[in-house]
């Protein structure tokens, strides 16, 4: 016996709760993408000014864009995974309620 497909959105209501839940995960997915990307930012900025390039740095010229990249690949991921969220939202409002 096979068992139904569920739709993405029934998935992470089941996981996270209830609609408005997935609603919360996308808008907080979103959000970590921002604060990812804005740290880049600042990280780039700061070495772009020299200041990681003291002798008393806590972090080297490449260190910081070593994270600075690492910033924006996770920003990069959570707003992949927003955009999955989104969709499966966005597909059940096609759909109409059930």
């Amino acid at each position: 016996m096979n068992k139904p497909k569920l739709s993405a959105l029934r998935h992470l209501t089941s996981v996270f709760g209830d609609q408005t839940r997935v609603e919360h995960l996308a808008a907080a997915l979103r959000t970590a993408a921002e604060h990812h990307t804005e740290l880049a930012e600042h990280l780039r900025t700061r070495r772009d000014a020299g200041h990681f390039n003291g002798p008393n740095s806590l972090i080297s010229h490449d260190g910081a864009q070593m994270l600075a990249d690492d910033h924006d690949r996770r920003a990069g991921t959570y707003t992949e995974l927003a955009d999955l969220v989104h969709t499966a939202l966005e597909a059940h409002d096609e759909e109409g309620p059930r």
